[in-house]
């Protein structure tokens, strides 16, 4: 009965603030619930109780990979109005029909046709929770995630799959309530090993909030900690890149910010950081040293180092960059670097083995957002999210893609704002299928042989491949994987 009240009171709530006329009360006698996960000695997953037609199902054995039914989630509207109303559920039960998915995979999009413009006082959609759907199970449970009933605690990364003596692992990070954590998952004997970053003098939240983690082609972990964003924190020994040292399990320094710049004594630096790490087929790491001054416009210097004699070697030094995108840097099979320049709607690509330089116009009837990234599949396509793609192979054909309306999405931050997000691809499968999250939406693949684009999870989560063709990605605190059995 108490349960049925806070619903039936969260139900009022919703309308209150969405300013509904009419509200229709879920029955009272029948409740569908997911089932809650509870996480046993070896971190395998297990349904505790799943509740339905008001009696309660001991969990079998047959039921431990069990996939909660999706629901539409209310937590992220309704927690602030329950706070004011001193009204702390300890969960969320709203009743309503699963959503109608296409082909039995494929979230709907929001919106087909229309969607109103910024500002006004129009309601946007509730929000909808969707588990991954199709072939994805649950494996294990991510430690010290953060209880759901706790705003803004599902922040999990993926970062990369890695093979060691034929074992893969899977790392990722976590912020909790306090601070963040480094861990991966063994597959082999499905544990979960924590990693003591050493932090040396700076907090935490300085080294592993938004981090690069890098994967290299001799399956090797390099680290980028976050930028310092203090200038009397930022030091000569400040460290920039790191590896994984598997035989003492820890990082070990590679190279500091006095190997890289020589900061001016009358200039602020505000940050400063690695990005865009990459590897071409020579072993040499290419990346952006990114500078941001105080008061002025961010530098981006283009830098390789040869891990096998630890040398640094500045690139295209006459050039002014503009690169402050996540992926917009890719290296292609003959070692040439492709750049994207959203703020001038162009490539640079260059061959340092014979030093050319071209810049090349993206068409005009696209416009590229400044949070575009970059994708290279196997047939030489150079995709830029899901707006234009140039054909290597074909002699650098351009290819303006028909935007899908799977990505427009409705942000719930301030009074609320339609918008589009954009995928960033992480793999493509043997199929022909590139796989990609899309912030506030969730992760999906695009066919690029039918045109077809879906969107099979509202998680947004890098997907990777180990060594078995397995998919895994991470929803709801937990890792899911999929062996994409037709």
């Amino acid at each position: 009965m108490k349960k049925t009240v806070i619903s039936i009171a969260l139900v009022f709530l919703l309308a209150a603030c969405q300013g509904v006329d009419e509200v229709l009360l879920p029955p009272t006698s029948v409740q569908q619930e997911s089932a809650p996960f509870v996480q046993t000695e070896n971190n395998s997953v297990s349904t505790a109780t799943h509740v339905q037609q008001g009696t309660a199902t001991p969990t079998t054995k047959s039921e431990e990979n069990f996939v909660p039914t999706p629901t539409t989630s209310l937590q992220e509207n309704i927690i602030p109005v329950l706070m004011e109303a001193n009204i702390v559920p300890t969960e969320f039960v709203v009743s309503q029909e699963p959503l109608a998915l296409i082909d039995g995979e494929c979230l709907p999009p929001i919106t087909t046709f229309s969607y109103y413009p910024s500002g006004g006082e129009r309601p946007g959609p509730l929000p909808v929770t969707q588990l991954p759907t199709g072939n994805w199970e649950v494996v294990t449970i991510i430690p010290k995630y953060p209880p759901p009933e706790l705003p803004g605690g599902n922040n999990i990364d993926l970062e990369v799959l890695q093979s060691v003596n034929s074992k893969d692992r899977i790392w990722v990070i976590v912020e909790d309530t306090e601070e963040y954590h480094l861990s991966y998952y063994q597959l082999d004997d499905s544990r979960w090993i924590n990693i003591e970053y050493p932090t040396e003098g700076f907090s935490n939240e300085d080294f592993l909030e938004n981090p690069d983690i890098f994967l290299d082609k001799r399956n090797s972990i390099w680290f980028t900690p976050n930028p310092i964003n203090y200038s009397e924190q930022i030091k000569a020994n400040t460290p920039l890149l790191r590896i994984y040292d598997e035989g003492n399990q820890q990082f070990k320094t590679v190279f500091t910010l006095k190997d890289l710049y020589t900061p001016d004594p009358n200039q602020k630096i505000d940050g400063i950081r690695i990005t865009h790490l990459q590897m071409d087929n020579q072993g040499n790491m290419w990346f952006f040293l990114t500078v941001e001054l105080s008061g002025e416009e961010t530098e981006y210097q283009l830098f390789t180092f040869s891990p096998s004699n630890h040398t640094l070697e500045r690139h295209l030094s006459d050039l002014k960059l503009n690169y402050d995108n996540g992926g917009s840097l890719v290296i292609s099979p003959k070692n040439v670097l492709y750049l994207l320049d959203s703020q001038k709607d162009s490539f640079i690509f260059y061959d340092p083995a014979r030093e050319d330089v071209k810049e090349i116009k993206i068409p005009s009837q696209v416009q590229i957002p400044s949070t575009s990234s970059l994708f290279l599949d196997n047939l030489q396509r150079l995709w830029i999210n899901d707006k234009i793609l140039l054909d290597l192979f074909q002699g650098g054909d351009w290819h303006i893609l028909i935007e899908p309306p799977v990505f427009i999405t409705y942000y719930y931050y301030g009074s609320g704002i339609w918008g589009r997000t954009l995928p960033t691809y992480s793999l493509e499968t043997e199929d022909g299928r590139l796989w990609y999250s899309a912030t506030n939406r969730g992760s999906g693949w695009v066919d690029p042989n039918s045109g077809e684009w879906c969107i099979f999870t509202s998680y947004p989560s890098n997907i990777v491949k180990d060594s078995e063709g397995h998919l895994w990605m991470i929803a709801d605190g937990k890792l899911y994987r999929n062996s994409l059995q037709q």
